[in-house]
């Protein structure tokens, strides 16, 4: 029997994504793809729908809403048939563009998008008993073909460039774009990303998630409480609908009478710093310093009422967390037929559980995509190491369970993560990099034995140009505390910075001294010891910078012979100190 298998593609993902000026963009490229991609299934589903095994679709495993997201279709077909059916699946999926385009666009004229979507396809003959070859064959051709792509001819003139995409063109905003926006100068297809990603939050409002989140679950157990802060948001709400301030459509649990617009609308205005007359008449001519003046008083009062609830102020940080499966290409290359539907419907099923697990246990998150084998994620602060370490539990619990395809050596697959902290003033676009680059070196860094990958990647991109990272394997010590509690455990109490601070500084200073010990862990151990309770520090302290610096990972051989680096987990555990604690 002879078979087609056929792969489609969107070509361009992460830079598509990646193009971003806000987190609407970010979010909206993803839902864009998602989108087309299950247009396509569905069409393919639909092609199909008569065909027995072992035709039909491979990835995704399924064509609803639910499906995971993903960047290509792979399906089964009788022998002759693929090129028809994968022209058919790649026009499904320029026309789905082409009908966001116009629902973006609706009321006025609908601009070419040159180079979006970016559909490519190979259709390659075979037999089914020798899937992986056939696999082995179609990627070889897709990369052929992405090498060999046919570009149309486009040409506008006397346009300015793109602001995201400095390729492409700009274009005249949609009629519905929102004022505020309307002066930007976006292509047409970043003015559709920016229609898709509306609801998005905004960074400023992802950075005080945590804080209002906080405040709103101690608000519902305290009638005092709720009350006051009902008269304080209330008195802040309408300073910001007097500017006439685009109104924030993410909403966070719980709900608390009086306070929808602490779930809501107040998300970038509970920060004092953010009602600067100057800087807020470029975008709201509205604003006046008695306006102004009003709305910082009340977001002041709000943070002192915080405060006296026992709820640290609002940090202006937040995290962007990428996660990737290790190897699983080269693991999905070696499988038969059977056992690559079977994984393909394993790895949406953690998607789904992925997607579960931050709307149930951590809300004030907001998932970029899930498609079971990678991830991208925005969350506050004070949650980024927490829903790591979870995302990362749940992919050790499924493999050990074998509800995951093994890796290529047949062990349970791992995951590795890059977690940055960047201030929500920080331009996106080089902050969504830089996940991409974390997570990178949470794959590509090795510790003197040569291990590299299941490990995580911790970032620290101060406002201030100060920067600083960590690269851990997930589990320092096996099956004992993983990295993100040992950082946690790192990192002083309250009223701890200047330890933090000052016990960096010494550990960068005796680098070398302590080096020359890391051969003899006791007296390595006893000597953190003397240099962190000298700090005011405590054991657990040194305990876990002890851990921490044998266990740091780097891209390549010190060629100092360094093997203990206890500093840039102490830099990034002062961070987590002062920042998301």
């Amino acid at each position: 029997m002879s078979v087609d298998l056929v792969v489609v593609t969107v070509g361009g993902v992460q830079r598509f994504i990646g193009e971003a000026r806000s987190t609407a963009d970010v979010s909206g490229a993803s839902d864009l793809l998602q989108r087309l991609l299950r247009a396509g299934a569905a069409q393919v589903a639909t092609q199909l729908v008569d065909a027995s095994e072992p035709y039909g679709l491979i990835f995704p495993a399924g064509s609803g809403d639910d499906a995971p997201a993903s960047n290509k279709l792979v399906f089964l077909v009788p022998g002759g048939e693929g090129a028809a059916l994968a022209e058919g699946a790649a026009d499904r999926l320029r026309a789905a563009w082409r009908s966001m385009v116009e629902e973006a666009f609706v009321g006025g004229d609908v601009p070419p998008t040159p180079g979006v979507p970016d559909v490519a396809w190979v259709a390659v003959t075979g037999s089914p008993d020798e899937y992986d070859s056939l696999w082995a064959t179609a990627q070889h051709e897709l990369a052929g073909r992405r090498r060999a792509r046919v570009f149309a001819p486009y040409e506008q003139e006397n346009r300015m460039l793109c602001a995201q995409s400095p390729g492409l063109p700009s274009v005249p905003p949609p009629a519905n774009a929102r004022s505020h926006e309307r002066d930007e100068k976006l292509s047409a297809a970043g003015w559709v990303k920016r229609w898709a990603g509306a609801r998005a939050p905004s960074t400023a409002s992802l950075a005080s998630a945590w804080f209002r989140s906080q405040l709103l679950a101690a608000a519902a157990s305290d009638d005092e409480l709720r009350v006051e802060l009902a008269s304080v948001t209330t008195t802040l709400a309408a300073a910001v609908r007097h500017l006439k301030a685009p109104r924030e459509r993410w909403t966070l649990p719980p709900r608390v009478d009086g306070l929808d617009a602490l779930r809501a609308e107040l998300g970038p205005w509970v920060y004092p710093s953010h009602w600067d007359v100057d800087s807020l008449r470029r975008e709201f001519p509205a604003a006046d310093p008695v306006l102004v003046g009003a709305g910082r008083s009340a977001a002041a009062r709000i943070i002192a009422t915080a405060r006296a609830a026992g709820i640290a102020p609002p940090s202006p940080y937040l995290a962007i967390l990428a996660q990737d499966l290790d190897r699983l290409g080269r693991a999905l290359g070696r499988m038969s037929l059977p056992a690559q539907r079977a994984a393909s419907a394993q790895l949406s099923e953690l998607a789904g559980r992925q997607r579960e697990l931050i709307d149930g246990d951590h809300p004030t998150a907001h998932l970029v995509y899930t498609g079971g084998d990678d991830l991208l994620a925005f969350c506050p602060a004070h949650e980024a190491l927490a829903l790591a370490a979870a995302l990362r539990a749940q992919v050790r619990e499924a493999g050990a369970q074998g509800r995951l395809p093994p890796g290529p050596d047949g062990a349970p697959v791992t995951a590795s993560t890059g977690v940055v902290f960047v201030h929500m003033s920080n331009p996106l676009q080089d902050a969504v990099d830089g996940a991409r680059r974390a997570l990178g070196q949470a794959k590509s860094a090795t510790d003197r034995a040569g291990r590299s990958r299941d490990a995580v990647c911790v970032v620290v991109r101060r406002r201030g140009g100060e920067r600083a990272a960590t690269v851990q394997p997930w589990w320092p010590v096996p099956d004992q505390q993983r990295a993100t509690d040992l950082l946690d455990l790192a990192r002083p109490g309250a009223g701890g910075q200047e330890l933090s601070a000052g016990l960096a500084g010494v550990l960068e200073r005796d680098a070398e001294q302590l080096d020359a010990l890391a051969g003899d862990r006791p007296l390595l151990s006893a000597e953190i010891e003397r240099l962190v309770l000298r700090q005011g520090g405590t054991l657990e302290i040194a305990s876990a910078l002890v851990t921490l610096g044998r266990t740091e990972r780097v891209e390549r051989v010190d060629v100092t012979g360094l093997t203990f680096r206890p500093v840039p987990a102490a830099l990034v555990a002062r961070f987590l100190s002062q920042e998301a604690g």
